[in-house]
């Protein structure tokens, strides 16, 4: 059976500033396909604790999804991070740019030069568009370990999921079903519910 582990990427996150809601979403939508969720892990915004984060998870899961540190500001180091976790160099991919550059043409605002890094991807990795935001999201394999980016954003994530992510995961997935029930208790306390049953 295929498993998932997910990674949260963010300072925001371990300082409690931000609630992690990607992470409970993502397994929900795992679940529900077939693909049970059997870790989370969340990692500061550096690259050897995404690095370290990434190698974990990969022990442990079939899949890893990614949320987080895509963005184009300093502390974002995803991209650099999956590139050292695979291996590879970073490669910039002219087709991200362009797609980039008309993300703000259509809002006419101007671009910061700062937005560029967004167009680098690990060497073998695969972007995945972004209709939301300006950030792309990235896919790529790893000793027959599938790994996908994607932004922190809840709303960008959500969309790139289900456009991108999704019809991958049903792939690998090959019909694989978790049935999960429920028992509702009441009028016993949690030990004498676990002796009966």
């Amino acid at each position: 059976m295929k498993k998932a582990s997910i990674v949260s990427i963010g300072n925001e996150l371990l300082s409690g500033q931000t609630v992690d809601t990607n992470a409970s979403w993502l397994s929900r939508q795992l679940l529900s396909g077939g693909i049970p969720a059997v870790s989370f892990f969340t990692a500061a915004d550096e690259a050897g604790e995404i690095v370290r984060a990434l190698t974990q998870a990969a022990e442990q899961a079939d899949i890893v999804l990614v949320t987080g540190g895509l963005g184009p500001t300093d502390d974002d180091v995803t991209r650099q991070a999956l590139a050292e976790f695979l291996g590879v160099p970073l490669e910039f991919d002219c087709e991200l740019f362009d797609e980039i550059s008309q993300f703000f043409a259509r809002r006419n605002l101007p671009m910061a030069q700062s937005n560029k890094i967004q167009a680098y991807l690990p060497a073998g990795a695969n972007g995945l568009a972004n209709p939301l935001g300006t950030a792309p999201g990235m896919m790529a394999e790893r000793g027959g370990k599938l790994i996908a980016c994607m932004p922190g954003v809840p709303t960008e994530m959500e969309c790139m999921f289900g456009e991108s992510v999704v019809p991958r995961l049903k792939a690998l997935a090959g019909g694989q079903v978790v049935v999960v029930g429920k028992v509702m208790c009441f009028g016993a306390g949690e030990s004498t519910i676990a002796d009966k049953l």
